[in-house]
């Protein structure tokens, strides 16, 4: 009698189971931005990090990059990303040092990511981005890209043996200001 109770209440179970309708979710859209525009370099590796992505995800959600600067300033993607405007922004940390300062901890850093994950560096930026921007810091790319000063001709040595840049006209990003204004 136990076994029949038993197979009885599994039948009723798998029969209720059995009668939902299964929901068939739609895949989810997601929109991406980029920093740079479509043919910088290093656009290129968020665009295979799309591609290979869908390729996993396909049936549960597709990322369209959707721009660059052509669409929000680097600087500005942090906010119109807080906003719902897209869902993903591949850009640099010192873009958004602005809204979020703790990212300034990347612009000089030596640390490869695999220690910084290890050591709770990224958990802390990742708390800090969550609370700033409601942002989830998925990962660190492209770490092999170092300062690099191009100049129109050869620069002054001081006395000193330190390089001047006095008389150069110079564009530069915020985090080297400081760095290239010492230097003339």
């Amino acid at each position: 009698m136990k076994k029949f109770a038993l197979s009885a209440i599994a039948a009723v179970a798998l029969g209720g189971i059995l009668a939902i309708p299964v929901a068939q979710a739609a895949e989810v859209q997601l929109k991406g931005i980029s920093a740079w525009p479509k043919n910088f370099p290093l656009t290129g590796d968020f665009l295979r990090f799309i591609e290979e992505a869908n390729k996993r995800g396909k049936g549960h959600f597709k990322i369209r990059h959707i721009g660059g600067p052509e669409i929000s300033k680097a600087p500005a993607q942090s906010k119109g990303f807080k906003s719902g405007l897209y869902d993903l922004m591949y850009t640099a940390a010192s873009y958004h040092r602005g809204v979020v300062p703790e990212v300034d901890a990347l612009s000089a850093t030596q640390v490869r990511p695999w220690d910084a994950r290890k050591s709770g560096a990224m958990a802390a930026l990742d708390a800090a981005i969550t609370k700033r921007i409601d942002g989830i810091l998925l990962s660190q790319t492209a770490t092999s890209v170092s300062f690099i000063l191009y100049l129109s001709k050869e620069p002054k040595i001081n006395a000193d043996g330190m390089v001047s840049l006095e008389g150069f006209k110079m564009r530069s990003v915020p985090v080297y200001d400081a760095f290239l204004k010492a230097l003339g």
